[in-house]
């Protein structure tokens, strides 16, 4: 390293031999932390391998870790992409949502909700994975109670107007899915009018308080 950040150094035959590909047994490779990708963040820190972290923090956590299933059922964007990070981290397979190719035979949704409203649902995905966060499974979340009552069952919540602004500005732009018309018909787009916002709203409100109020006694 001194020799090539020495800026007294201009051997330019020298520094020419540094530039070659790093031999490959050196290189390791392994997910790190989501603040890597942010410029204002700095430290080792960021470069951590998340796999050593599982393995040093989380090992007794795996030992002792829920052995059924368990069930993100947080409504969008109320923080389900971090507690899916969290549960794979846990070591749990874990799906977040319906989205292609997140296992096989995804289709963005639609053969799962034909499933649902046929009135099945016990979901291909019940044995593909340990984990659930995200849509269709927060939408289900009284029937796939009948059929775990057993699972854990994590609620994420935000701030109502912290939560509909979030949902406003990130899926302004977005395609329109399957699950959102699903749930939400003409009004899947939260940001397409005062109406359509409204309804996230009435469908955020009641949502968390049919959780809550069932839960309470469980």
């Amino acid at each position: 390293y001194a020799e090539w950040l020495d800026p007294s150094n201009e051997a330019t035959n020298r520094l020419a031999r540094l530039l070659v590909p790093c031999d490959a047994p050196g290189l390791r490779a392994g997910p790190v932390s989501r603040r890597v990708n942010d410029a204002r963040n700095q430290g080792p820190d960021l470069v951590q391998s998340l796999g050593n972290l599982r393995e040093e923090t989380y090992s007794a956590a795996r030992r002792t870790q829920h052995d059924g299933k368990i069930f993100g059922i947080g409504f969008y964007k109320t923080g389900t992409t971090t507690l899916y990070d969290a549960l794979r981290l846990l070591g749990y397979r874990t799906i977040n949502g319906d989205k292609l190719g997140s296992y096989p035979g995804a289709d963005d949704g639609a053969t799962l909700i034909r499933q649902i409203d046929a009135g099945d649902c016990r979901l291909p995905t019940f044995d593909l994975f340990d984990a659930f966060t995200d849509n269709p499974y927060f939408h289900i979340w009284r029937q796939i109670y009948a059929l775990f009552p057993d699972a854990k069952y994590i609620l994420t919540v935000r701030d109502e107007d912290r939560w509909i602004d979030s949902c406003v500005k990130f899926f302004r732009h977005r395609r329109v899915r399957p699950m959102r018309v699903w749930m939400f018909g003409p009004h899947a787009n939260p940001a397409r009018d005062e109406a359509s916002r409204q309804a996230w709203l009435d469908a955020y409100r009641a949502h968390n308080a049919a959780v809550r109020d069932f839960f309470a006694t469980r």
